[in-house]
């Protein structure tokens, strides 16, 4: 379960990020060049199930962008992630959904099997070729879902 009102953002010199909440949250990036902008959400129960899967809804004006999604330990020596370095984004909502099976270890003290995780990245990097453009992340009750 996450813990909502622990979202905190980052964000490159030339990037703009909006965080705006609801009943979950939506996040407005503009991306030029090489720029990234992320959001870390705390998890309330830092357990993860052998089936767990991270869902949310995507979509914006920028057609390629590196785009990471990290779960950091719960003792937060280490990270596992998903990495789409020519993650599409459009104008129309796409649902993201990443399970367990497609985690994989980045960084950190130990490889071993990841039982719980204290926060999730997600960090969306621009390309070279990018001009400015927006993304929004969001989606009904809960834009980004642990399951």
């Amino acid at each position: 379960m996450l813990d909502l009102n622990s979202v905190r953002t980052f964000f490159s010199e030339g990037a703009k990020l909006e965080l705006s909440k609801s009943d979950g949250f939506k996040l407005d990036y503009q991306l030029q060049n090489k720029d990234y902008a992320g959001i870390i959400v705390s998890l309330l129960t830092p357990e993860l199930s052998e089936n767990f899967a991270v869902e949310f809804e995507i979509r914006g004006t920028q057609r390629k962008s590196k785009f990471e999604c990290k779960l950091v330990s719960s003792d937060g020596t280490g990270v596992w992630w998903v990495v789409k370095p020519d993650f599409e984004i459009n104008e129309n909502w796409q649902k993201v959904s990443y399970k367990r099976r497609h985690f994989v270890y980045a960084w950190g003290a130990s490889q071993e099997y990841l039982p719980a995780a204290r926060q999730i990245e997600l960090v969306l990097t621009g390309n070279e070729n990018s001009k400015i453009s927006t993304c929004k992340i969001d989606g009904p009750q809960a834009p980004l879902y642990m399951s």
